[in-house]
């Protein structure tokens, strides 16, 4: 619970500084502001998913440390619902990890080539001259934008998933990115 409250205070300061929206770079500091915020939010996803490979057999441990038997550890959260949530949280933070790496090097390039580029009239990032790092920088915005589409569908599904199981709820509201 404490790495989940961690890793959505880091996905909140990551969109407070702009999340993958490039229109928030109206400046060095921006660009800064936007790196840090993605390295946090970096760090504690990896966490969570070094956490999400152990929690399986971490969580067993736990019940049968408490007294329950393997037969009503089964009953109380059968394998497959147990193994499909933790596969489906695990599938949303891989997915957010390569989207934040490829916003990283997104962010490195835009930073390395300060004044070769300009925001236009909608926010979007045009380079002066086409070279490579234009061509590596589009590349980069493409998959982060796949990524994370990706990802708010895979959590719609989840929350979906929630919903149905006993005592679920449809109230967990999907993370909103900006722009």
């Amino acid at each position: 619970v404490d790495l989940y409250r961690r890793h959505r205070g880091a996905m909140e300061q990551f969109l407070l500084a702009g999340g993958v929206n490039e229109s928030w770079l109206t400046g060095k500091g921006e660009i800064e502001k936007q790196l840090a915020a993605t390295r946090s939010l970096q760090m504690v996803n990896q966490r969570m998913l070094e956490h999400l490979a152990g929690a399986r057999d971490e969580l067993q441990q736990r019940l049968l440390s408490q007294g329950l038997t393997a037969e009503e550890i089964r009953r109380l959260s059968p394998d497959t619902r147990l193994d499909a949530n933790l596969a489906s949280v695990h599938n949303i933070c891989e997915t957010i990890r390569d989207a934040l790496e490829d916003n990283r090097s997104a962010l490195v390039l835009l930073r390395q080539h300060w004044g070769v580029w300009r925001l236009d009239d909608q926010g979007r990032v045009k380079w002066s001259q086409d070279f490579y790092a234009s061509q590596r920088y589009t590349t980069l915005r493409k998959a982060v934008d796949t990524r994370i589409h990706k990802v708010e569908g895979m959590h719609q599904q989840w929350v979906k998933t929630l919903s149905k199981l006993p005592g679920g709820s449809a109230a967990t509201p999907a993370p909103q990115r900006e722009g």
